[in-house]
């Protein structure tokens, strides 16, 4: 039989296990959304044979209008509709007439109406939809999208002409500019971390297209040749009187360029984050016509409501993790301690909380260990490697924005404030005090010695030191030569945030502004978990991810079964169990999956439809294999501790998350929780969420003789009674309904 029909085969092996006909066709569509097969025999299936063998079979003939108004089918469609190959002729057509709604998602998730010169858009164009008004308007919609985005783009490509011949450094250094530029108004801060976030993302993809223009020898950069691109760019801003009128407004003009540019991109992202984004990946979007002007309306939308309170909860849960921190910083004594120099000790000690904060988040939700191994198989202490970034960003805080914010309410001007900047540094030993910071890599790495400080080396090692360097640094030429390669798989660019240190030739680049502003906390999770996704470590590390909440859910009696693996002769495909728990009568089964911080709709609706769809299915195997196993084996019932099998209504299969995203949904029927929402329950720590509330970061505690320490910090963040989720006792029933009613975020 013809490689093309093995999906019919799998159907018509399906159907003879009994399954009906819409069973077999929903499991033969989430094979297909994930890629199986691979292959056929010994020969590796493109994505273009099994696209062919899906349509291509013949049981849609025998498929119900149920089964293509299901979520499931409209993305196999949108697969079908984001594809150019293969064309099956009459199939959208039908597919309108039976199930126009279902056209329609497929439409919207695939964006193909972006993509107008695509054959499976014209397919659309050529649909006989004139008695469907609805349709007609929806349709109206997708057009007057396309063109809005097209001439966003445009935009884009316009303002980019004035940089048409620059190099990026170059850009770099406008963007240096531009950023203090704008710090200020008036003496104050304008830099919110939103605003910021926004600019970041303008700025970083500013950087990859002008990366995707460029070749290996624009970043053969020299003394010389960056003595002359400062001068040329950057020096008229700061030494003014030095440079004639003609030179200067030039300069002035490019930095006036390079605001419409960003402006563009600011534009475009907004347009694709709040209007784009919404039509295409939240299904209860409504849209209206006013005049030719069209309106889409998310506010009231079950994902725009969720979306908000996963912006809620994404605020306060950095303040857990620096609670926690906090308090262990208290109980370890450390308060006490000198950190720096004098002037410097609470900028210090702040950073070093901060990385506690981060290296408690990675250890406990992300399963990293105390040291890590990075680029070239080197180990590291990890708490090094996060204090290092927060040091970096005290520096910047202290020694460039602070000092620019002085000089700008002595002088009331962002170019007079930033000379003296620069003059500062010039009188005080020649130092970088300009915008844009670089150095040899050598020379930052002597600079950052002092910070790698042990036992063993007293006066820091310049091995650690490279090693943490390269860890935070992106090499933008690197990074040219792999966005040049074709027919590989493109590996995540980093962004700013992510990796800020810039290399260019020997030279290492920094923007203040950037450095003392970022999430530092999002920059090591992404960094390691979005940057570095293809780590040989990282299915070590989830392993820890189950063997820590395993011992979590002892400590609160918890029988606990890790990594179970059923008889394969029953399920073959069941795989792996992540973690087994049961305590009074109750069994938890849970699939944990690990990921990194996504920003937009678009990122998390893919982790929906992708990771989550795929973890509802393999729990309902598990479930499967685990009940199965509780009636057939006798162990596993001993090792659970389970008198009987447990009722329905006491068994509990969730999948715990290392996002927030869609928590609270139900995947197959199971639930989705984070794993911090779970942490926090088991902790019985909701009070850390609501500290910031309470109180502000300036009061400190100091070391009380009244009371043992660890009471002494719940009173001072203010712990009140109506703050335990356990008001009586700890039981399986309790916490199941703590996290199922969502207690840990009521207030």
């Amino acid at each position: 039989m013809n490689h093309q029909t093995f999906y019919q085969e799998a159907f018509i092996a399906l159907r003879e296990t009994g399954r009906s006909v819409s069973e077999s066709v929903l499991t033969i569509l989430h094979k297909y959304l994930d890629g199986k097969p691979a292959k056929k025999g010994r020969k590796k299936l493109r994505r273009t044979d099994r696209d062919a063998a899906l349509w291509k079979s013949t049981f849609w003939s025998e498929v119900s209008t149920e089964v293509f108004e299901t979520e499931t089918f409209s993305l196999a469609l949108a697969r079908y509709l984001r594809q150019k190959p293969y064309t099956h002729h009459g199939l959208l057509q039908n597919l309108f007439k039976r199930s126009p709604n279902s056209l329609r998602y497929a439409i919207k998730y695939s964006q193909i109406f972006l993509s107008t010169d695509n054959p499976r858009w014209q397919e659309i164009e050529m649909l006989n939809t004139a008695n469907d008004a609805k349709f007609c308007s929806f349709l109206d919609a997708c057009r007057v999208l396309e063109e809005e985005w097209y001439g966003l783009e445009l935009h884009i490509q316009a303002r980019e002409k004035a940089f048409e011949k620059f190099s990026v450094l170059e850009i770099l250094v406008y963007a240096s500019l531009y950023t203090f530029k704008h710090l200020l108004v008036d003496g104050q801060s304008v830099k919110d971390a939103e605003t910021s976030q926004r600019q970041m993302e303008a700025l970083n993809q500013i950087l990859l297209r002008k990366l995707k223009q460029s070749v290996p020898e624009d970043f053969q950069l020299t003394e010389c040749s960056l003595g002359e691109l400062l001068k040329e760019h950057m020096s008229p801003f700061l030494f003014t009187q030095e440079y004639d009128i003609t030179h200067y407004r030039r300069c002035e003009y490019l930095l006036d360029a390079f605001e419409q540019l960003l402006s563009a991109h600011l534009a475009f992202n907004y347009f694709e984050g709040h209007i784009l984004d919404w039509f295409c990946f939240d299904k209860d979007t409504s849209f209206r016509f006013e005049g030719e002007k069209l309106m889409v309306d998310y506010d009231d939308t079950s994902d725009g409501r969720h979306w908000d309170e996963n912006g809620k909860k994404l605020a306060v849960l950095p303040m857990y993790w620096f609670y926690r921190a906090d308090k262990e910083f208290f109980l370890s004594g450390l308060i006490e301690k000198q950190f720096g120099l004098p002037e410097n000790h609470e900028f210090n000690q702040l950073a070093y909380k901060k990385a506690l904060r981060t290296m408690l988040q990675l250890y406990e939700v992300y399963g990293l260990d105390q040291e890590i191994i990075v680029t070239g198989g080197v180990k590291i202490n990890l708490f090094k490697l996060l204090h290092s970034l927060e040091l970096m960003s005290v520096f910047y805080l202290n020694d460039f924005i602070l000092a620019f914010e002085e000089n700008y309410k002595r002088t009331g001007h962002w170019q007079a404030a930033l000379a003296q900047l620069a003059f500062d540094g010039l009188a005080n030993g020649m130092e970088n005090r300009f915008p844009i910071t670089f150095a040899e890599q050598d020379a930052k790495v002597e600079r950052i010695q002092s910070w790698t400080v042990t036992d063993t080396y007293p006066q820091g090692s310049k091995k650690t030191a490279k090693i943490i360097l390269d860890f935070w640094t992106n090499d933008l030429s690197a990074q040219t030569k792999h966005l040049h390669q074709k027919n590989q798989t493109q590996a995540p660019f980093p962004e700013l945030y992510e990796r800020p240190i810039l290399k260019i030739g020997r030279y290492l680049f920094t923007l203040p502004w950037l450095m003392f502003n970022q999430d530092n906390a999002t920059s090591a999770i992404n960094n390691l978990r979005r940057i570095g996704r293809h780590r040989k470590e990282r299915m070590t590390e989830t392993r820890r991810i189950e063997i820590r909440l395993a011992e979590l859910f002892e400590t609160h009696g918890f029988r606990v079964v890790s990594n179970y693996e059923p008889p394969k002769e029953f399920l073959p495909d069941a795989g792996e169990v992540d973690l087994i728990c049961a305590r009074d009568g109750h069994l938890f089964i849970f699939e944990i999956k690990s990921g990194y911080f996504r920003k937009t709709l678009k990122a998390a609706w893919l982790h929906k439809t992708n990771t989550l769809r795929k973890a509802g299915l393999q729990l309902t195997r598990k479930k499967e294999a685990v009940l199965h196993g509780l009636e057939t084996r006798s162990s596993l019932m001993q090792d659970l501790g389970l008198q009987r099998h447990p009722c329905d209504d006491h068994i509990h299969c969730w999948i715990l998350d290392t996002s927030l995203e869609y928590d609270h949904e139900h995947f197959s029927d199971f639930l989705k929780v984070s794993i911090q929402e779970v942490l926090i329950a088991l902790r019985d720590e909701r009070h850390l969420l609501r500290a910031a509330e309470r109180f502000s970061l300036d009061k400190k505690p100091s070391v009380s003789g009244t009371t043992d320490a660890e009471t002494f910090y719940d009173e001072f963040v203010g712990k009140q009674a109506s703050d335990t989720l356990y008001p009586d006792v700890f039981s399986a029933e309790r916490f199941v309904y703590v996290i199922e009613s969502g207690l840990v975020w009521k207030s």
